[in-house]
């Protein structure tokens, strides 16, 4: 996992941290990507900012998982306290 630096893929499958790298010779904006970060904040929330170059696709990271069994026996006590059948 690389923390909070996004990583990005060209079409050719090259991977790089800066999308510049992999825009190619004569990068081109995507103007529906960049409308998109120049929209009302409430968009923000509900798209995530992509690359802003044609031919470039920004790379979700992977979320971290919990280990097995951890988080049931964390709500085991919350839940037996809120169950019907523990009144």
């Amino acid at each position: 996992m690389n923390g909070l630096v996004p990583l990005f893929r060209d079409g050719a499958g090259g991977t790089s941290g800066d999308p510049l790298e992999l825009a190619g010779p004569t990068p081109t904006v995507d103007l529906t990507a960049l409308g998109l970060l120049l929209a009302p904040p409430a968009l923000l929330g509900e798209f995530i900012p992509r690359a802003l170059w044609l031919n470039v696709d920004r790379i979700e990271p992977a979320l971290p998982r919990a280990q097995p069994g951890s988080l049931p026996r964390a709500f085991r006590p919350p839940l037996r306290i809120s169950s019907p059948t523990s009144r």
